[in-house]
């Protein structure tokens, strides 16, 4: 548990503050480890934990080359789960970067159409090295590592921000939201 408190603990700092870490920082945290990747005004996070990896979001398409390197050297083969927050590209765009690299076990989307290019890359690299996009229900609970992770909300408007994902991620007494 202490563990993953740390590494969750060093993500939020990281954000908090717009910490910055090069070409892409890597904190050995007793087991757990942190990859914090600067992709400019995109948003993208990679939690590792005890043999286990996901992805939240996974910023740019110009960034996809960039997560599927990381995965490479890291040696990371398989995400447990990837979460498509909402389907702008700053969001999902490296994604099939780190899907053409590394398979995935749920690959969770807000929704299941979208007209982007990179829309439609997530949803090809999806299919190809995982289940397809799966859309969750509010109130579902998925297991990663020691966590829980709950959706909290989903699809509550009509801009593509407002059909964001909304997780907790529950370790122990403590808990992370991501949107």
């Amino acid at each position: 548990m202490k563990r993953f408190f740390l590494l969750l603990m060093l993500f939020a700092f990281m954000c908090l503050t717009n910490a910055r870490c090069g070409a892409y920082g890597n904190r050995d945290l007793a087991g757990a480890a942190g990859i914090v990747r600067d992709v400019g005004n995109a948003d993208a996070a990679l939690i590792l934990s005890e043999g286990h990896a996901m992805l939240i979001d996974g910023g740019n398409k110009s960034d996809s080359q960039l997560l599927y390197s990381v995965l490479k050297k890291e040696k990371i083969r398989s995400l447990d789960i990837v979460v498509a927050t909402h389907a702008h590209v700053d969001h999902i765009g490296g994604i099939p970067g780190a899907l053409n690299y590394a398979s995935a076990d749920l690959v969770l989307s807000p929704v299941e159409k979208h007209s982007s290019e990179a829309f439609d890359d997530l949803k090809k690299y999806s299919i190809k090295n995982g289940p397809g996009l799966a859309i969750p229900s509010i109130g579902d609970t998925y297991t990663f590592s020691d966590a829980v992770i709950t959706i909290l909300a989903l699809n509550s408007g009509k801009t593509v921000n407002e059909t964001s994902i909304v997780l907790k991620i529950q370790h122990g007494d403590v808990s992370f939201l991501f949107l």
